[in-house]
């Protein structure tokens, strides 16, 4: 379980959040729902703690400055509106680099069953993730993130750029992330 209180969030005289809290329980998928500009970016942020005033929690364990980097790499994965990868990266370089962040050794069979379950597995791994329609980059960063073993994902904005049917794929794969926690905004 994620939950967030007290949080408080101004920009010069504008209140975004006075004082707000949420929570949400693992194995749903929560939607953020707002007007462009509300401030739905900015909540996400405060969800992988870049806010001082509140309380952030996983699972009742308080995020401080001294678990902040663990919870960022074992825990949860962020994926911007725009889809951001490491340009200079080939596909298979960003789960190797993920490996390595996490100190472990390189799974390829679990890098292979990720990308199967997101539709992906018959891409080219030595190419670059610009390579990939917005729709496939998309999905390539829900296998990044399911491949990091994430149990909080964290998605702005999933469907923006997207095609009917690219959405009706992305949520599919969303859907059957049952034991994930996924916030997401629209």
């Amino acid at each position: 379980m994620i939950e967030i209180k007290h949080l408080d969030i101004q920009f010069k005289q504008q209140v975004i959040f006075k004082n707000a809290n949420f929570k949400t329980c693992p194995g749903k998928i929560t939607g953020i729902i707002g007007k462009s500009g509300c401030g739905k970016t900015t909540f996400l942020k405060a969800l992988i703690y870049q806010y001082k005033n509140q309380i952030l929690s996983i699972d009742k364990h308080v995020i401080t400055e001294k678990n902040k980097e663990d919870y960022l790499l074992h825990c949860v994965s962020y994926i911007d509106q725009f889809g951001t990868f490491f340009e200079n990266m080939k596909i298979i370089e960003h789960f190797e680099f993920i490996s390595q962040l996490k100190k472990q050794n390189f799974n390829q069979n679990k890098m292979l069953e990720t990308l199967y379950l997101v539709r992906l597995d018959a891409i080219d791994l030595n190419n670059y993730p610009s390579s990939l329609s917005i729709g496939q980059r998309k999905r390539f960063l829900i296998a990044l993130a399911m491949f990091k073993d994430a149990s909080i994902i964290i998605i702005d904005e999933p469907t923006a750029s997207l095609d009917y049917q690219s959405i009706v794929r992305l949520k599919k794969v969303l859907s059957e992330l049952k034991d994930k926690t996924i916030i997401l905004t629209t």
